[in-house]
């Protein structure tokens, strides 16, 4: 079978002239398209920035396993609520089984307040660590006093009988495991003392101990006093149980942080430690001065709560992870680095060493983290930031095959680290930090490559004027 005859030369040259070479629209050399390339680098590197996240997670996940494990066999925060006289008494109640009608006495108990409460807290802290982890723990000498007087037994009219006899004092505790030393409940000018109990005194979720008074009547008043010997981790709290409270609460942390319903009225705070001051009026408190039932919700002043934690000011993982929070933004501005040196001088840097650049701006965060767990975040930053400069600036003085150029890296990124650093100092004004660090960068970018033709097949060296 014969081919078909070949079209008469000039058709072929009118058609198409030998001469003619395609030009493709866009190249991979074109300035435009490299940009778009390495926003799309850019973008990549946010997964090992994620995985970067997860190592700081499983890092506070194991210092918050550790603190723990100190606070299970140390004690755990400690919240001091009461003290609560409680009275018992007996109601009728009609019960119906199987249709017929019956009576059926029940206990139930009077919670009355103390009309005056003082409470005192004197904490001596220390450091436990778990391994590379320590928490501040406390041990804490707690005195409460003040006076039980004009008990209302207006809702105690329809009792059918009233057992005064067997009134206690009740104290919940939050970790009764931490409690040092028997407690005594001091009454009659500290002529009468009677040993506290485990427990709360009656079946509630509630955990504390309580004590026996013996009482005559609602007519009965008495001064009371309480000493306990505590340990605890991290914070104490006070309920204001009394109709007027007063607190203290001093200790030698140099860095307390009130906290609570209430902030203290006054407070010295310095180097060497904290004393602070509370004062409750009953009309602040929206506890009642009594109130009945079957199994009585302690518990609800806990909600009222106020104390000290023990701060630590310096929370690497915490900086640390708002560190992160800016690494796609700091791995773009280094790639926003080395692509405007590429424009002005027309070298050429392959997609690949920007990975590369990229990996060493990830691995500053894994250097970050690991040297803080051992030397603190100041000196973790200062070596990690240190050792990722000087490697960016090697590698740029190759790749760019300039001295001078990798010395411009180096300063670049000296001032980008700058820049996070000075973000994580002044939370207060990281916002404003960061948008005019961002414009700077845009105005440079854009004063950079005015004259850029971003339709050409190559980058070439950005000329003056």
């Amino acid at each position: 079978m014969s081919s078909p005859p070949a079209a008469p030369a000039a058709f072929q040259e009118g058609l198409m002239p030998a001469s003619t070479t395609v030009q493709p629209i866009l190249s991979f050399r074109s300035p435009g398209l490299k940009l778009l390339v390495i926003i799309f680098l850019t973008l990549v590197m946010t997964f090992p920035l994620i995985l970067v996240f997860a190592v700081l997670s499983e890092r506070e996940s194991r210092r918050n396993e550790a603190e723990r494990n100190i606070a299970d066999g140390w004690g755990h925060q400690q919240s001091v609520s009461g003290p609560f006289l409680l009275v018992p008494y007996t109601v009728a109640t009609t019960v119906t089984v199987s249709g017929q009608q019956s009576e059926q006495l029940v206990t139930r108990y009077a919670v009355f307040l103390p009309q005056s409460l003082t409470s005192d807290a004197e904490l001596k802290t220390e450091t436990r660590a778990r391994g590379i982890f320590a928490i501040p723990v406390y041990s804490a000498t707690i005195t409460l006093s003040g006076q039980f007087s004009g008990l209302d037994a207006k809702l105690l009219a329809n009792a059918r009988e009233v057992r005064w006899s067997e009134a206690f004092v009740a104290i919940g505790i939050s970790g009764l495991n931490a409690i040092q030393a028997q407690a005594e409940l001091v009454t009659a000018g500290g002529t009468a003392k009677a040993p506290f109990q485990p427990g709360i005194g009656f079946a509630q979720g509630i955990t504390g101990i309580h004590a026996p008074i013996a009482l005559s009547g609602p007519a009965a008043a008495f001064d009371f006093s309480v000493s306990l010997s505590l340990r605890g981790t991290r914070s104490m709290r006070f309920t204001p149980a009394g109709a007027t409270t007063e607190a203290r609460i001093a200790g030698d942390w140099p860095h307390p942080s009130f906290q609570g319903a209430y902030l203290p009225a006054e407070r010295e705070v310095s180097p060497q430690g904290f004393s602070a001051r509370w004062s409750v009026p009953n009309l602040a408190r929206s506890l009642p001065s009594v109130w009945t039932a079957e199994v009585p919700a302690l518990d609800d002043a806990s909600n009222w709560a106020f104390g000290v934690d023990l701060y630590s000011p310096v929370d690497f993982y915490q900086l640390v992870g708002r560190a992160l929070k800016y690494g796609i933004m700091f791995v773009g501005s280094a790639f926003l680095a080395f692509y405007l040196i590429e424009l002005i001088t027309g070298a050429r840097v392959h997609a690949v060493q920007y990975l590369m650049i990229g990996a060493a701006q990830i691995i500053f965060y894994l250097l970050l983290l690991g040297i803080a767990e051992h030397w603190g975040f100041d000196r973790a930053y200062a070596l990690a930031s240190a050792t990722t400069i000087a490697v960016t600036g090697i590698y740029a003085m190759t790749a760019f095959r300039s001295t001078l150029r990798g010395f411009v890296v180096d300063g670049i990124m000296a001032a980008l680290y700058g820049l996070l650093y000075l973000l994580l100092a002044e939370e207060d004004y990281a916002l404003l930090i960061g948008s005019v660090a961002l414009l700077v960068m845009l105005v440079t970018t854009m004063f950079v490559t005015r004259k850029v033709d971003w339709y050409e097949t190559a980058p070439t060296a950005s000329k003056s004027g």
